[in-house]
């Protein structure tokens, strides 16, 4: 009679590897374009750790014309370290004009240097800036970016400023910016500093981290034109009510470029999906308190979902309608708020409940919908996102951890 083998606990190693989607469901194309921003997106991870550090941001300068004409200047502060962004701005003019990539006119162009930037180098980067390919960046300058203002939406917002009033926020909703990127050039484009010579403690050396911070600053000098241009011509106008200002983020060209990079940078791609895997698994892992306070959370964020869905009246192609969204959101919460009067009254589940939660829900609801539960899971594990930027000591034993030599690999 062979004697019983002992249970071996479950690592927690093994635990997450378990509760992670296979590749074989995640890498669909149409389940990657339904994967919705989260904490550790990175413009939100740019923006959580400017507001964790207290970055600061300087208009030293903003000689710019009724027509839009002229340049401005701003410094941004992070720590020890300084960086400039100088600001060509132009009037809108129809010809060479486009949303595109292969756009031969823009309304304003501006690079993020570091160090102060000196007159001369100013002028160097007005004059190289307009050539892009022909052009070459001063030394010191991480990225080239450029943008147009919105066809739709500037021109309204301006006139119901200097009328006196608050744009239209129904307006404002099918919109939601002021400018428009066209470009975001760095890692030795044009001429720039290249990703891999970021210095080690280089507050900027992890993944689009440069490029979200320019794409920052556009939005930060839209709304300095907007207001500027108002000014000129009507002194005593209102500003925008600082509600809409935090609701207005940043337009987005054709991402030609991104497509390209994804093509091109296939290990940093699997690194960032590995990483918002591995934080969705751990939100599975979770067990709520006596209370069910994760899951009381997750109910709440849902909600804020639903309701953001349900406002949203941005027209947006070959992707499902918010309004669409927001009900299959209905269904979710249902399916939330069951799970916590279960909890609440005293049942427990053989499995994971979150896990439990998600695999019930996976072929009843569409999959942007599904996504957005995903995200918001995130939301509930307690680390902080920052660690999740460097690699795991899982990552680091996997086979594409050993071969993949980039920072950003390991920084995102």
């Amino acid at each position: 009679m062979s004697a019983l083998k002992k249970t071996v606990p479950e690592s927690e190693a093994h635990r997450i590897a378990r509760l992670m989607r296979s590749p074989a469901d995640i890498m669909k194309p149409e389940r990657l374009a339904a994967i919705q921003p989260s904490r550790i997106s990175a413009s939100r991870a740019l923006m959580s750790r400017a507001v964790r550090q207290r970055w600061q941001i300087l208009c030293k300068r903003f000689d710019i014309d009724a027509k839009g004409n002229g340049v401005a200047e701003y410094r941004i502060d992070i720590g020890g370290w300084r960086f400039s962004f100088p600001v060509y701005s132009f009037e809108p003019s129809p010809h060479g004009r486009t949303g595109r990539i292969i756009g031969r006119a823009w309304d304003m162009m501006g690079a993020l240097v570091e160090g102060d930037m000196s007159r001369r180098d100013f002028e160097t980067t007005r004059t190289e800036l307009p050539k892009l390919c022909e052009g070459r960046a001063t030394p010191g300058t991480l990225i080239w970016c450029r943008s147009n203002r919105s066809g739709r939406f500037f021109e309204g917002a301006k006139a119901a400023l200097q009328a006196g009033g608050q744009p239209n926020v129904a307006e404002l909703a099918h919109t939601c910016y002021l400018m428009r990127n066209t470009g975001l050039d760095g890692n030795g484009t044009f001429g720039t500093k290249s990703f891999l010579a970021y210095e080690g403690d280089h507050p900027l050396r992890w993944s689009l981290a440069a490029q979200m911070l320019c794409a920052y600053m556009m939005r930060v000098f839209a709304q300095d034109l907007l207001a500027h241009l108002v000014r000129l011509e009507v002194p005593a106008a209102p500003q925008m009510a600082i509600e809409l200002r935090r609701f207005l983020g940043v337009g987005n060209g054709s991402a030609l470029g991104l497509m390209l990079f994804v093509n091109n940078h296939p290990r940093l791609i699997e690194r960032w999906l590995f990483i918002r895997e591995e934080a969705i698994a751990r939100a599975k892992a979770l067990t709520p308190d006596e209370n069910g306070s994760e899951i009381a959370q997750l109910l709440s964020l849902v909600d804020k979902a639903i309701t953001f869905r349900s406002e949203d009246r941005v027209q947006y192609e070959n992707v499902t309608r918010s309004d669409v969204v927001a009900r299959e959101l209905g269904i979710i919460r249902s399916a939330v708020a069951k799970l916590l009067d279960r909890w609440r009254s005293g049942s427990r589940f053989e499995s994971e409940p979150f896990a439990e939660l998600t695999a019930s829900l996976e072929c009843r609801v569409h999959a942007e919908a599904m996504e957005t539960l995903h995200s918001l899971l995130i939301e509930l594990v307690p680390k902080r996102p920052t660690s999740w930027w460097k690699a795991s000591s899982s990552m680091r034993n996997s086979r594409a951890g050993r071969k993949c030599r980039s920072p950003g690999c390991a920084r995102f």
